[in-house]
């Protein structure tokens, strides 16, 4: 299980360097997400990876990093489902109203939490 939490931690690490290095991808990435349901995919991820460090967490070395992120993870993709459509583009369209700058520090956060999450396998 440890590989789980290790795999989950890359891909938020690279996702995040990727966002921090080219802050253009999000501008990319979000018009795509909102179009049609897609924002659903992008909920249903976030609680499929939040049960797998929840369930995995009891097999790191550092129990309680996964498990917190975890369950951040599974509230915010129950949130994106419980919102609607209307108040997910709405959210969409205000991180896109971001300037670069801040843009960057929410990347770097995300690569720094996949770091951590790594960290803690």
């Amino acid at each position: 299980m440890e590989y789980v939490i290790k795999v989950i931690g890359i891909i938020i690490l690279v996702i995040g360097v990727s966002f921090a290095a080219l802050p253009a991808l999000m501008d990319k990435f979000i018009p795509f997400a909102k179009v049609g349901n897609r924002f659903y995919i992008g909920g249903a991820v976030r609680v499929v990876c939040g049960v797998l460090l929840i369930l995995a967490s009891f097999s790191a070395s550092i129990f309680w990093i996964p498990m917190i992120i975890g369950s951040i993870m599974l509230i915010a993709g129950i949130l994106i489902v419980a919102l609607g459509k209307v108040r997910v583009h709405a959210l969409l369209d205000w991180v896109a109203g971001l300037p670069e700058s801040k843009l960057r520090i929410i990347a770097i956060v995300a690569a720094c939490a996949g770091a951590l999450i790594i960290y803690s396998a």
